[in-house]
């Protein structure tokens, strides 16, 4: 990550209605300054790029923050055409948000439910919660999927 740029300016195209969520999954995982700081609470040497969204159209910029998560290596099943994820515990051991990779053409952001509650307290927007099955050790209600 050394060679990544502390800053980043990405193109954005909406029109006068657009609402940008607290938590973006396109084109990369993108989180706002309030989720920043949850995730920093949990995972204090979690790095971060800064990010601006500029739309020149409509003349509007919004500030996010690029996490740099972890990979985890998932095997993925299909079950009535839903992906179901599974991780080891093992490579898990005590992160609370990592990456899986891409898991139907979505990139997958798993995070402890922990976590995640003390961001859905913060009236956070931007996702959904999938339960992730975990072989040895973590419950299945403690670690869950991110998604659009």
């Amino acid at each position: 990550y050394s060679s990544l740029p502390p800053k980043m300016l990405l193109m954005a195209r909406g029109n006068k209605n657009t609402v940008y969520a607290d938590i973006l999954f396109r084109p990369v995982p993108l989180v706002r300054e309030e989720i920043k700081f949850v995730l920093e609470r949990y995972e204090p040497n979690l790095k971060f790029i800064e990010c601006i969204l500029l739309d020149q159209k409509e003349r509007h910029s919004e500030e996010y923050y690029l996490p740099l998560l972890p990979y985890i290596k998932s095997n993925v099943t299909q079950v009535n055409r839903q992906a179901k994820i599974q991780i080891e515990q093992d490579d898990v051991g005590g992160k609370v948000i990592f990456h899986a990779g891409e898991i139907q053409n979505k990139f997958s952001v798993l995070i402890r439910l922990g976590a995640v509650e003390s961001i859905l307290r913060r009236g956070a927007t931007g996702f959904t919660l999938e339960e992730v099955d975990v072989k040895g050790g973590i419950s299945c209600q403690e670690v869950v999927m991110w998604n659009i």
